[in-house]
């Protein structure tokens, strides 16, 4: 996967995330990638929602699939979450 990154010239702090959230990922599921399903996908995204920002998931969905369809050749179907909608502040003079 690092090979990849640097092909697309990603940045470094791109990277780190990516091989964080897929670390993380493949630790907590406690299987080899090919043998992961999709319902166990869905249902890891489903628990970071739990713990995590929407921004924060989005971060470790976009990490998930690049690794699955650059690596595995594999398309991931995983919606993105909305993030929560807030008008901007204006400073008036």
């Amino acid at each position: 996967m690092s090979l990849e990154l640097k092909l697309r010239n990603f940045s470094q702090k791109t990277v780190k995330a990516y091989k964080f959230r897929v670390g993380k990922f493949l630790s907590t599921i406690g299987k080899p990638a090919v043998e992961v399903s999709d319902l166990e996908l869905k249902e890891y995204v489903a628990g970071l929602l739990d713990r995590e920002g929407p921004e924060s998931v989005a971060q470790a969905i976009s990490a998930l699939k690049f690794f699955y369809l650059s690596v595995h050749k594999r398309d991931l179907v995983i919606p993105y979450p909305a993030r929560p909608k807030s008008l901007p502040e204006v400073l008036t003079v």
